[in-house]
């Protein structure tokens, strides 16, 4: 579910069913719970044959261990599903799950005789089309510029003070953000637009067309809310990010399928090692398919698949933030899946001063946790359209965006940090940490703050009582005996990468003279603590 109104598309799919439905066959989609995951041959010491090296160096780089949860799932397996005659249409390693289409709904009986097969579920029944649209050029519409660099923008980035960490060098550079959403038409098409910062775009759904050509342009709109870049305009919140554009959502209908799609499209961006992920898609109750309508006891994280696929990725190393909803003013009121999930940024939205939106999900999660966990301008958000122009627009689908694009710049300003590290930095940065409640989470985040002080915290350590600290190129740490012992020095690069991993052993100088010279984060980490600092070597 877009977290916009679908009304305006009523008409046409209306029109479009009348026209094909009688032409096209019914096709089924059934989800397989498997019992396991067979024995796909790869073992935990060669990890290169399953992941990618950016995703084991994400894990790496956050002390996560490579696990069978990494493993994908046997081939046998799925070919044996083949040989049924349905087509795979996703998959998951974490959840062990298999989805297919088939025009027989009598081969489900086939399928649960698989002896690796649990369970079979339907999770579509309809026709199979593409919605058909045509490539418009869009010209960015005239309008009268801003004085301020980020134009009409500017409210929701000062919102969280992000114009100061931009003005520290911090606009994402360096960092991969995925998108997973419904379509993004026109995103080649807008000048504002850098397409050259946009990596890759696919499609997970069985609409069949490029994500550029939908006829649903919820995902630009969110993207525009982080790349675009034309000053005194319009500018996002990390318009030097780069991007990668998936596309799970159907906006024609409304199945259990999609779920299948977006848990395909997540495991997909870790396995490309992405450094974000952000979505403004969310599920509760499903077309004509009220048996897997979900209910707000499911809440805890763990219950619906797609919540527990949304928490393995932050395990793996991954940021993810997802929108609350706009459920606050409706019958159902909560925050849907899967903001639910452990670790995840849950995003809700508010009014321009500062006051929550009626439509934003509402907390707390059915296992009591703070939930939203922040909230960002979602009532009147500046955004561009797949027309060029530039209009204000509600949801909780693009106040998520707009953090997410800070949390990019925020994370390139400390890369040592991990992704659950950095959560709990955001949220200690918001205006209500220590008196969440369950409309607002911890409130409104200040990312300069976060920045300011992590970075005060560093520049302590070094001049006031330092833990550790560089003399002419030897690193020294002041630590008890006992606490070296069960240390790791890491040492890394501006961009994050590991330079060097040192197990200290009881040593407390280390000679960095063989480094070439320039800036480095040296992490300490520790049975009690983790301590960082950033250095040049000269």
């Amino acid at each position: 579910m877009f977290y916009v109104m679908k009304k305006f598309l009523i008409i046409f799919i209306f029109s479009f069913f009348s026209i094909y439905s009688g032409a096209q066959e019914i096709t089924y989609s059934f989800r397989l719970l498997l019992k396991d995951k067979g024995n796909p041959g790869y073992t935990i010491d060669k990890p290169k044959q399953f992941l990618s090296s950016k995703a084991i160096e994400r894990r790496d780089k956050q002390g996560i261990a490579i696990d069978s949860t990494d493993f994908p799932i046997d081939p046998a397996y799925i070919n044996a599903i083949k040989q049924t005659g349905v087509t795979i249409a996703a998959q998951s390693k974490w959840v062990k799950t298999i989805t297919v289409h088939t025009k027989d709904s009598s081969v489900v009986k086939q399928l649960s005789t698989l002896t690796f097969v649990d369970t079979t579920l339907l999770v579509r029944k309809g026709v199979m089309f593409p919605m058909p649209t045509d490539s418009v050029r869009a010209i960015n519409t005239p309008i009268t510029p801003e004085p301020d660099v980020y134009g009409q923008a500017f409210t929701q980035i000062h919102m969280h003070n992000g114009e100061l960490l931009h003005n520290e060098g911090f606009t994402g550079k360096g960092m991969t953000i995925a998108m997973i959403d419904g379509g993004f038409r026109n995103a080649d098409c807008i000048d504002r637009i850098d397409f050259s910062k946009i990596a890759e775009i696919k499609s997970f759904s069985h609409a069949g067309i490029d994500p550029l050509r939908s006829s649903s342009e919820h995902g630009l709109r969110g993207l525009s809310c982080m790349l675009a870049n034309e000053p005194g305009v319009m500018v996002g919140t990390a318009p030097e990010a780069t991007f990668y554009l998936f596309s799970t959502e159907f906006d024609a209908e409304e199945y259990p399928v999609e779920e299948d799609y977006w848990i395909t499209a997540i495991e997909y961006a870790d396995s490309l090692g992405i450094d974000i992920a952000t979505t403004s898609l969310g599920y509760t109750t499903f077309d004509n398919l009220p048996e897997m309508n979900h209910t707000q006891t499911e809440l805890d994280g763990k219950t619906v698949l797609m919540s527990r696929a949304a928490s393995m990725a932050v395990d793996k190393g991954m940021f993810l933030l997802n929108a609350a909803g706009n459920e606050g003013n409706k019958t159902w009121m909560k925050i849907s899946f899967p903001a639910d999930a452990n670790n995840v940024l849950t995003v809700g939205s508010v009014q321009s001063d500062g006051a929550i939106s009626s439509f934003s999900g509402i907390g707390p999660s059915a296992d009591g946790r703070t939930k939203p966990d922040a909230m960002a301008l979602g009532s009147l958000t500046t955004l561009t359209t797949a027309s060029g122009s530039i209009t204000r627009s509600n949801g909780t689908s693009y106040a998520t965006p707009i953090l997410a694009g800070l949390t990019a710049c925020l994370w390139q300003s400390h890369p040592e940090l991990t992704s659950k590290e950095l959560l709990q930095l955001i949220q200690k940065s918001s205006d209500r940490y220590g008196t969440a409640d369950d409309l607002y989470g911890f409130g409104i985040p200040d990312i300069y703050k976060a920045y300011q002080s992590i970075s005060t915290s560093i520049i302590k350590k070094k001049i006031a009582t330092p833990t550790i600290f560089l003399t002419q190129n030897i690193l020294q740490i002041n630590l008890s005996e006992e606490a070296i012992l069960s240390g790791d020095l890491i040492l890394y690069n501006p961009t994050g990468i590991i330079i060097k991993k040192i197990h200290l052993s009881g040593n407390r100088k280390i000679d960095l003279n063989d480094l070439p010279k320039g800036i480095y984060i040296a992490k300490l980490q520790t049975q009690a603590n983790i301590e960082s600092i950033k250095f040049v070597i000269l």
